[in-house]
């Protein structure tokens, strides 16, 4: 079933419908997927498949009645991201995350993951792609639209009292999403935040470790959502690198990095006060990458002459 439904993925049919058809007319689909050709599964066994997948009676992480949410402002300039509502600051999520045992087999994501650690992600380490003792992760967050708006249902009287605008819990569906801005397309959308850690020395940043956040999840607190549950569902993987871009610019991430022998290749946060002077042989630029990188070199070539050495020495 998990090779007929990848595959259906790579002739792009989107429809479980359809697929089930075509599995019928066409011959070669039903080889490809390992069905016999006078034998190929309807649409009830996908979906029977898929529920398989999802280890909870429950098809949401949150529960459908909850108070209605903070809206990410749209921020000022084009195609930065928007600035983070969430409660928590990211000293005290780490603090938090760090005490939290996360069991895997309590997880309703279980079963998916243990799929896509054995078919991907442990032939991705035996073939070498993926250095397992040594990892060099990067991480981001990616939008992931699944409806035009936002759908709520008030379960309160305020209305029928004369009460237009009320802080009064509402059922939400689905649950787990909610409004977010995609920077990338400078546009509000509805859905969630894709969460990624991949290998950032292998040859295609191939990926880690997933994980779906609400899309007003803020990159510094869905990175360590998913870091922190990394660690708990693969803990043979040692990670020693760590790329991140501006978003990630807060203390305590280095602070942590530093407590776990991690090395941070992070984009420096102009927002957060840092100058653009950074020492006194090169600068950082408004993107966080250093400048005058050429200046630097001659500086250290100057040194190595004096040295009696050269760069490669």
């Amino acid at each position: 079933m998990q090779r007929s439904y990848l595959l259906s993925i790579d002739f792009k049919v989107t429809s479980i419908t359809d697929w089930a058809a075509q599995l019928k007319i066409n011959p070669l689909y039903a080889i490809l997927s390992g069905f016999e050709v006078e034998n190929t599964p309807g649409v009830g066994t996908f979906y029977d498949f898929f529920n398989r997948l999802w280890d909870s009676e429950d098809n949401n992480l949150s529960p459908g009645i909850h108070p209605v949410k903070a809206k990410v402002k749209k921020p000022q300039s084009k195609g930065a991201k928007a600035a983070s509502v969430e409660k928590v600051i990211v000293g005290q999520l780490i603090t938090q995350l760090d005490h939290t045992t996360f069991i895997p087999e309590q997880q309703p994501y279980h079963s998916l993951l243990q799929i896509y650690k054995k078919q991907f992600l442990d032939v991705s380490v035996s073939k070498g792609l993926i250095n397992a003792d040594s990892l060099s992760v990067a991480g981001d967050g990616t939008p992931v639209v699944t409806s035009h708006r936002m759908r709520s249902n008030r379960i309160c009287c305020c209305h029928k009292n004369g009460i237009s605008k009320c802080s009064c819990d509402r059922y939400f569906s689905p649950p787990d999403c909610d409004i977010g801005w995609d920077s990338s397309r400078d546009c509000w959308y509805h859905g969630y935040d894709l969460y990624m850690l991949v290998a950032s020395d292998s040859e295609s940043d191939l990926p880690v470790f997933p994980l779906l956040n609400p899309a007003s999840k803020h990159d510094s607190h869905g990175f360590l959502e998913t870091f922190f549950r990394m660690k708990s569902f693969l803990p043979d993987f040692i990670v020693t690198k760590l790329l991140l871009d501006s978003a990630h610019d807060a203390m305590p991430i280095y602070e942590y990095c530093k407590q776990e022998n991690i090395t941070p290749f992070i984009d420096l946060n102009e927002k957060r006060g840092i100058k653009v002077k950074y020492k006194n042989d090169f600068t950082i630029g408004k993107d966080g990458v250093p400048a005058n990188i050429p200046a630097l070199i001659q500086n250290m070539a100057e040194q190595c002459i004096l040295l009696g050495r050269t760069i490669q020495d």
